[in-house]
């Protein structure tokens, strides 16, 4: 809907604000940094929320993900201290005329990856990547143990903190499902990954995940077909590799192979840090 349309509706507001009018009475404003429409709806970023307001006719989608999101179990109390705070963490669900709404708690320092790529010219270096696509195979080696899939891991999805290398899966709920479950939806990112056998068979299984993270990957480092990538002297050749090779199908194994990858790339672990605050990307 174009900008004209929603002054006429009256529904909008301005570039660094979201009013949200519920059908309950209540009235608030949310001072926002950055703004991106995506296939549901449009998710507003704020310095320490994350605001998905998912329009109407995607209701069926919208409860799924909060149930999914609900339903996050972990096996041990060890597993929740050192997952959980990768995960969404609700602060609050509303109901407009046109909109679901869910607010979702992030810190200060924590950005959107799609945004800080853009921000430093297209391309992350490749020790950067490195660590954002460690983390996500974290979670899905997480995922894979307790049967979940996510289906929408994406930069429009994964929000990252620089300055301590981690990794947050806050965005795209509204397609995770249980595996071995029957596939209704994908968003059009992730789509095209799927292996061919999932999409013959429409179960859920972690593949589409794996393939999701490594096309991620490939995205960040400046070419998400990956052609781009060989030769490029700055990548270095088993790291390249992996990205560009289709997942073994297990998270664990990929988990494995790509540490292994790390290591012939880069040697012994090294923390480097990217001396980027939020503020810079979202002045």
């Amino acid at each position: 809907m174009g900008t004209r349309r929603k002054l006429a509706a009256g529904e909008w507001s301005a570039p660094g604000v979201v009013r949200i009018d519920t059908t309950t009475g209540k009235s608030f404003v949310l001072k926002v940094k950055r703004r991106h429409e995506f296939e549901l709806g449009e998710m507003a970023i704020a310095v320490n929320r994350v605001v998905f307001l998912v329009e109407k006719e995607h209701t069926i989608l919208f409860k799924a993900g909060l149930r999914r999101i609900k339903e996050i179990s972990y096996p041990d109390a060890k597993t929740r201290g050192d997952l959980a705070k990768f995960m969404p963490d609700v602060q609050g669900v509303h109901k407009t005329a046109k909109h679901h709404i869910a607010i979702i708690a992030k810190t200060d320092d924590v950005v959107l990856l799609k945004d800080l790529v853009a921000h430093i010219g297209g391309r992350l270096p490749p020790k950067h990547t490195a660590w954002v696509v460690s983390s996500l195979l974290n979670l899905a080696c997480f995922f894979e143990v307790t049967g979940l899939t996510h289906n929408a891991i994406s930069p429009e999805t994964i929000f990252v903190a620089p300055t301590h290398h981690a990794a947050y899966l806050l965005g795209g709920w509204w397609y995770a499902t249980p595996a071995g479950s029957r596939i209704e939806l994908l968003p059009e990112t992730t789509y095209p990954l799927m292996p061919r056998s999932m999409a013959t068979s429409k179960c859920a299984d972690i593949r589409l995940d794996l393939e999701s993270i490594r096309a991620l990957g490939r995205t960040i480092l400046g070419d998400s077909t990956g052609l781009g990538l060989v030769g490029r002297e700055d990548l270095p050749k088993p790291m390249t590799n992996f990205l560009r090779l289709p997942s073994s199908g297990s998270a664990i194994e990929d988990y494995r192979a790509w540490g292994q990858a790390l290591k012939d790339s880069f040697g012994p672990r090294r923390f480097m840090e990217l001396p980027i605050a939020s503020r810079d990307v979202y002045p």
